[in-house]
């Protein structure tokens, strides 16, 4: 999958995601729209898929297998599957690409990556996405631009955000704020992937452009640059003074994770991100032929461990054979080629 490439800054910047949304004149945005009208919008959006030679998916016939397919690999949330949703999914041809109908717009293309290239992912995105301008009557504004249901999203009708995960910054006094002020100087918002107490312990944060009306295309991808640049750039420096100055720590909590991740038999959510926490932040300072463990197999354990629509869907069972099930997964992961 996209995600288990090892890319330029992945140690830090888990994956960077483009959302190019386009609506259709005449008709309401999703949230108001119709029956009639969704059908119609999905209609239009199935002949484009024709022309295009893609894929072309209705939500409401997936069974739970094709729905855990979509979500897993990002291409979808669970309410976007929603049996009433009356939503459809396109499949690009490149791995990491789709289109999204009748969710909060009625196109909304996005492209993901592993790691920090937000240049070649905007650029399969806006390809995509003319190749619907021109089949289209889509809404747009001599004035304003792009139309777009989210206000914020005016303008090019992009908005791009990155995953990132931020051991060092996180274990490092006063780093989080500084990476706040320097991402509201590029008016961009940090949030944690996970409500509650154990933010602080995953260390996994969205990061979000807040504005694009009145942002052109350069202007929005050298600010993605800047600010993708300073998120790692100030990790790496977090982590590479937290291992020379607590080395022994660094080098038994690594140790001690990566046994737990490769035999352990049961893994509650919080515990396997700790864990990887600690992979994540040895993984280049801790010397040792012991541990065989490559940054695409690490890549592989967080995406396996925050994105996993059977986990979600769970419900009744999850107390009893969600964390076995994951478990399961991490050691796989961690054998590698010994599986």
């Amino acid at each position: 999958m996209w995600f288990e490439d090892h890319k330029e800054n992945s140690e830090v910047i888990l994956a960077t995601r483009v959302n190019i949304s386009r609506n259709i004149k005449g008709f309401s945005f999703p949230v108001k729209m119709s029956q009639d009208e969704k059908e119609n919008v999905i209609g239009m959006a199935r002949q484009v898929a024709s022309e295009l030679d893609l894929p072309f998916i209705r939500t409401d016939e997936l069974d739970d297998s094709a729905k855990a397919d979509l979500f897993n690999k990002y291409y979808a949330d669970i309410s976007f599957m929603a049996e009433d949703a009356k939503t459809a999914a396109i499949l690009g041809k490149k791995d990491g690409v789709c289109v999204q109908v009748n969710y909060k717009d009625h196109i909304t293309v996005e492209s993901l990556t592993a790691g920090s290239d937000i240049r070649s992912a905007y650029r399969d995105a806006e390809d995509l996405a003319v190749e619907f301008e021109k089949r289209m009557p889509i809404a747009f504004s001599e004035k304003r631009g792009f139309l777009t249901s989210d206000i914020r999203n005016v303008g090019t009708g992009a908005q791009i955000s990155a995953l990132i995960m931020i051991p060092g910054i996180m274990k490092t006094t006063g780093a989080l704020s500084v990476l706040s002020k320097r991402l509201e100087k590029f008016e961009w918002n940090i949030k944690p992937l996970i409500q509650g107490n154990d933010v602080r312990i995953n260390s996994v944060y969205i990061i979000t452009n807040m504005v694009t009306l009145g942002v052109d295309e350069k202007e929005l991808l050298d600010r993605t640059e800047s600010v993708l640049n300073d998120v790692t750039k100030l990790e790496r420096s977090c982590r590479a003074s937290i291992c020379k100055k607590k080395s022994a720590i660094v080098e038994d909590q690594y140790y001690k994770s990566y046994g737990v991740l490769r035999y352990g038999r049961r893994l509650e959510l919080p515990e396997a991100l700790l864990h990887i926490n600690w992979l994540m932040l040895g993984a280049d300072h801790v010397k040792d032929d012991e541990v065989s463990l490559s940054w695409e197999q690490i890549h592989k354990l967080v995406h396996t461990v925050l994105r996993r629509y059977e986990e979600i869907t769970a419900k009744g069972r999850k107390t009893i054979t969600v964390p076995r099930e994951r478990a399961e997964r991490v050691r796989e992961i961690v054998k590698g080629d010994e599986a």
